[in-house]
C-alpha cells in the first residue's frame, strides 16, 4: 500500500531478458505513469512488460527539473500513511525495482524474504547508455581528466 510517485514523463521498456530495448516511451496512459502519487500496487502486473519483468524494474528517465538536485524526483508515503521519503539526486535516471526476485534471500530475522516483499529505488544513469548516446540525458562517459561526482540524498520525513 505505499504510495509512490516518480517525476518522470518517460520510462525504459525491457525484452525477455530484462535488457532495454533502446526507445523510452511514455508513461501517460499506462501502469507506468507515477507522475502523481498513488498506490504500487495498484496497476501491478497490469500490463506485458511488467509481467516480462515479474513486476516494476524498469528506469525512469527523470524530468529536467529533478536533475541536479534542483527538485525532488521522487516521493514514497507508508501504506499507514505517516513516514515519507523524498529522493534528490543528481543522476539523470531512476530505477525502480519492485522486489520481484526477492523469494529466498535470507531476512535479517533468519527467516526468508517473499517476492515484493521490498523494494528500491536507484539513481543512475539510462542502462545500457553507453549504447545510446541518443538518449535525452547527459554524457554517461568519464573521460580522463574528469571527476566522477554525482549525489543522491534521501529526506525522511512525517507524512
Amino acid at each position: 500500500q505505499h504510495r509512490l510517485q516518480i517525476h518522470s514523463r518517460y520510462y525504459l521498456p525491457v525484452g525477455s531478458e530484462l535488457i532495454p530495448l533502446g526507445q523510452v516511451q511514455r508513461v501517460a496512459g499506462s501502469s507506468f505513469d507515477f507522475s502523481k502519487a498513488k498506490a504500487i500496487g495498484r496497476d501491478f502486473l497490469a500490463d506485458e512488460q511488467q509481467r516480462l519483468a515479474r513486476g516494476y524494474d524498469h528506469a525512469y528517465l527523470l524530468d529536467p527539473e529533478c536533475r541536479e538536485m534542483a527538485s525532488v524526483a521522487a516521493t514514497v508515503v507508508a501504506g499507514d500513511g505517516r513516514l515519507a521519503m523524498d529522493v534528490y539526486t543528481s543522476k539523470p535516471s531512476l530505477q525502480f525495482y519492485s522486489g520481484n526476485f526477492l523469494a529466498g534471500v535470507p531476512a535479517r530475522d533468519g527467516r526468508t524474504y517473499s517476492a515484493y516483499q521490498g523494494f528500491a529505488l536507484e539513481t543512475q544513469f539510462l542502462p545500457d547508455s553507453p549504447n545510446h548516446p541518443e538518449w535525452p540525458q547527459p554524457d554517461c562517459w568519464l573521460r580522463p581528466g574528469e571527476t566522477y561526482r554525482h549525489r543522491t540524498v534521501l529526506v525522511f520525513r512525517p507524512a
